[in-house]
């Protein structure tokens, strides 16, 4: 697991460093720079896989823009040429990459950044303990270094830390895509990036044991469902005019007459593939063990928002593989789904402070804070709406 990223000179992120938990949940205003956290680890993972260039980005879900505008260039502040981004594993096992610009312009595709590579490793033999560090240097850094030579010289705690940050996605679900009726932008071997390949992945759970846990969550979380399958598309189903995928989601409706109670996903709300979406990041043990969803709850009922995030969470901390999370919202009830007694989940606020620079700050929860919570009837969405955890827009 990453158990702390820090980000110097990406973006308005000046230098910011976060202790993670394994579901890390960031809020704020917009443009607060919620976005250029989960940003900065996707360039950090181009870099570990080996290249940083458009699509190497894009395949993580990092908005594309020109080498100048990735590095923070803050008013009145001095530009810092270098962005530095630090991941901490076990131990002290870390990996830290580096890209600068030599010259004073960069260049459009980035053909000038020097990119450097390093991994740091603790080792004990017999009565000795030290550290070790190895490093490598692309000049430019659309050059591609041998990662496999790399691995082979680092130890096996080392070559996990770096297989996890490369395996680094970001999720956006886009409705048209999670309903199987338009192409995903950036479509991948288990699930593409706005939710590309969902009913097959679906497909795929739903013949496994879990697949009746599935459905059970399914209808706890949207009442009218009764059941769900994944079925070719058909004329009885979606117009023949509807471009669609190979597969589709079906909903069989407890409220609707038999024979007329089949519904594909073209025809339900959006957030019954939201749910399912979700449901599957955390279910499937293909996904990548270190993931963020930019956005959780996107046009979806809030109180289906609190829930869902309840089960998202119960399901995240008893896997039993592996699995990480960063996510952002705007959706206050999401908040109050959070389990944030547990350790393993952290509530973070991002803002920006005078002078335009990112801050990140932990919203931790004890015992005690909880019960005065309770004692006043204040939900946290309640004291984040009211202003009270930070992270909201300056508006009356």
């Amino acid at each position: 697991m990453i158990h702390e990223i820090r980000i110097q000179g990406f973006k308005a992120i000046a230098d910011v460093t976060i202790s993670l938990g394994q579901i890390n949940v960031f809020i704020g205003a917009n443009g607060s720079g919620k976005s250029s956290i989960l940003e900065a680890v996707g360039v950090l993972s181009a870099a570990v896989g080996g290249i940083v260039d458009d699509a190497a980005l894009s395949r993580r879900g990092v908005r594309l823009g020109l080498p100048s505008l990735y590095k923070t260039s803050l008013a009145g502040q001095r530009a810092r040429h270098p962005i530095i981004l630090t991941a901490c594993g076990e131990g002290v096992t870390q990996c830290q990459i580096t890209l600068d610009n030599p010259v004073k312009q960069s260049e459009p595709d980035g053909r000038s950044e020097i990119l450097e590579v390093a991994t740091t490793w603790s080792w004990e033999s017999g009565s000795d303990v030290g550290i070790a560090r190895q490093e490598w240097t692309l000049q430019p850094a659309k050059q591609r270094w041998d990662r496999g030579q790399w691995l082979e010289k680092t130890p096996e705690i080392t070559r996990h830390l770096m297989e996890t940050l490369r395996a680094y996605r970001i999720y956006t679900p886009l409705t048209p895509v999670l309903r199987g009726v338009a192409p995903d932008p950036v479509p991948l071997p288990v699930l593409g990036l706005s939710g590309g390949g969902l009913a097959e992945l679906l497909e795929g759970l739903l013949a496994q044991e879990k697949g009746m846990h599935l459905k059970s969550l399914l209808t706890e979380l949207v009442d009218w469902v009764d059941d769900v399958e994944v079925l070719p598309p058909s004329k009885s189903r979606v117009p023949a005019a509807l471009p669609t995928t190979r597969r589709m989601l079906v909903f069989t409706d407890r409220r609707m007459r038999e024979g007329k109670n089949q519904l594909s996903a073209y025809d339900t709300s959006e957030g019954v593939a939201y749910v399912l979406f979700m449901l599957a990041l955390a279910l499937s043990p293909d996904i990548p063990p270190f993931l963020a969803v930019d956005n959780v709850g996107y046009g979806m009922h809030p109180r289906l928002v609190r829930m869902l995030i309840r089960r998202f969470c119960d399901l995240m901390l008893d896997a039993p593989f592996e699995r990480q999370s960063l996510l952002t919202t705007h959706d206050p009830l999401l908040l109050d789904g959070l389990p944030l007694l547990d350790d393993r989940v952290r509530l973070f606020v991002v803002e920006r402070d005078p002078k335009g620079a990112v801050m990140v700050r932990r919203i931790k929860v004890t015992k005690d804070l909880w019960r005065k919570k309770e004692e006043s009837g204040m939900t946290l969405s309640d004291l984040w709406l009211e202003g009270w955890l930070g992270g909201v827009p300056d508006l009356l």
